[in-house]
């Protein structure tokens, strides 16, 4: 019995595969696609990747979007049956989408995203089973999971092809997660440091979590340590043999393993 994860970016597809019961990582590959792929592509990618098979007769198939129209909602105010009306003052939707919610028990709340409806049927025509998701509920149950601490302000900044994740958290609370587009590297740190002082965190006083891939990111780190003298670079268990840069690469897929 095993679980598969498909975390999509934009220009890559990464297919994890662990054990549901146990969470341990069984294996987790990334492939480079054209920088500008179709849901058609897309598709054709995971009929001819050999991994088929597996996608067949797994206990669970997810797709994890990354999209960075999304809205989180507190569980109270939640209504399955109006997700359109709660949606639509953050984020517009095509007549082609449908949405989707993922309920997030760390901080009592759905993570309400669209996602293609046709591009749904088709997957789960062609591989089976298959559910959605988004990747960044996986994050934040991650962060309460396996990094929080009481008593203590943090930052986590995940990164995503061209854009970034920031959340805060004071003494376990999310206070903030938002996603911020990124063109070089000066963008994540003016970013979080302006992010920091609307929340009232102070950057000596708030430890700093890096994750994901970005080739600018010794850069980042040099530049944060100006000013914030805890940083940490997010490294999963079971990787601690993989090279850096694949790890950075494949962290997203195993944080939708560990929290999918």
């Amino acid at each position: 019995m095993y679980s598969i994860a498909i975390h999509l970016n934009d220009s890559s597809v990464s297919i994890g595969i662990s054990n549901p019961k146990t969470g341990d990582l069984i294996s987790v590959e990334r492939y480079e696609l054209e920088e500008t792929k179709s849901e058609k592509d897309v598709l054709s990618f995971l009929i001819k990747n050999p991994i088929r098979p597996l996608l067949a007769q797994a206990n669970k198939n997810t797709i994890y979007s990354t999209s960075p129209r999304f809205t989180i909602v507190p569980s109270v105010f939640y209504d399955k049956n109006n997700l359109s009306e709660i949606s639509r003052p953050i984020f517009k939707t095509s007549d082609t989408e449908q949405l989707f919610s993922q309920f997030i028990p760390e901080i009592d709340g759905f993570l309400v995203f669209p996602f293609s409806y046709s591009f749904y049927q088709k997957l789960k025509s062609e591989i089976g089973h298959t559910q959605i998701s988004h990747h960044f509920a996986s994050l934040i149950s991650t962060y309460h999971l396996y990094y929080l601490t009481n008593d203590s302000d943090m930052a986590f900044i995940h990164y995503h092809e061209n854009q970034f994740t920031l959340s805060l958290f004071r003494n376990k609370k999310m206070i903030l997660f938002n996603v911020f587009d990124m063109t070089s590297f000066e963008d994540v740190i003016y970013y979080t440091y302006y992010s920091l002082e609307q929340f009232g965190f102070t950057p000596i006083d708030t430890a700093i979590h890096i994750g994901g891939h970005f080739k600018h990111n010794p850069e980042v780190t040099i530049a944060f340590q100006k000013y914030t003298p805890t940083i940490f670079q997010l490294a999963p268990p079971l990787i601690t043999t993989t090279e850096t840069l694949v790890s950075d690469k494949i962290i997203s897929t195993i944080f939708d393993l560990q929290c999918g």
